[in-house]
């Protein structure tokens, strides 16, 4: 999947994220750590807000993982993303 597209998946993948069986293997395993660095700003966005939605569902381990990916938004372009980024804790 390409642009738009993948975006509108990925928030799909938001709205049922805390239900999602075993979802840090299945955003591991599709290269979400990837598609969050991806510089469309939309898309990071809507990574973010996923993390958000799971960070209590999280083993410390599964949440280590993905703090560099998130910690790498606090020089971003994007007030909103940096935004979002502070708000997962």
């Amino acid at each position: 999947l390409h642009g738009v597209l993948k975006t509108l998946c990925l928030e799909c993948v938001l709205s049922r994220a805390d239900v999602i069986p075993e979802i840090f293997l299945q955003l591991k395993t599709t290269g979400f750590l990837q598609m969050m660095s991806h510089r469309d700003e939309a898309r990071q966005r809507v990574c973010l807000d996923i993390i958000h939605k799971i960070v209590a569902l999280l083993t410390p381990v599964e949440l280590q993982e993905f703090l560099g990916a998130v910690a790498s938004f606090i020089s971003h372009n994007s007030p909103v993303c940096r935004e979002r980024m502070y708000e997962i804790r």
